[in-house]
């Protein structure tokens, strides 16, 4: 048996799995095959759902039950119409630069930076005096 009193993210998804699963069954009038589960299940804990049950929150506090009903509409219908922004679009988000670790950002070769001091016959570099990892770039 479940603890009611549990607040953990695996058993609120795991609610929110079981409740969309059965109003979306209620509202088509049948059972959900296990390939409809899993889609649901696919999109319940993404950042794209904390999102928008977070937006839904708002609007349970701050608004009247009538906003609210008008709202999820207008949401709904923009999503059908497909004028409803997705996460890409909302929000742009920089691109991810992993620094390289092996030549500490330098992107100079080990030959230069702690070796002899020239790249001729470095096995690493083949006289680039790059790092063979980044590329010389400092950034993977």
């Amino acid at each position: 048996m479940a603890d009611e009193d549990d607040q953990s993210t695996d058993h609120i998804i795991r609610l929110a799995n079981s409740d969309v699963g059965d109003a979306i069954s209620g509202k088509i009038g049948r059972s959900l095959t296990s390939d409809e589960s899993q889609a649901i299940a696919a999109i319940i804990g993404t950042e794209h759902f904390w999102a928008r049950a977070e937006e839904l929150l708002m609007f349970v506090r701050h608004k009247a039950a009538g906003d609210v009903q008008n709202m999820v509409a207008t949401i709904a219908t923009r999503f059908r119409e497909g004028t409803l922004p997705t996460d890409d679009d909302a929000h742009e988000r920089p691109a991810r630069v992993i620094h390289c670790d092996m030549c500490g950002s330098t992107g100079v070769c080990y030959c230069i930076r702690k070796g002899p001091g020239t790249a001729v016959g470095c096995p690493r570099c083949s006289g680039t005096e790059k790092c063979r990892h980044c590329n010389g770039t400092g950034t993977r």
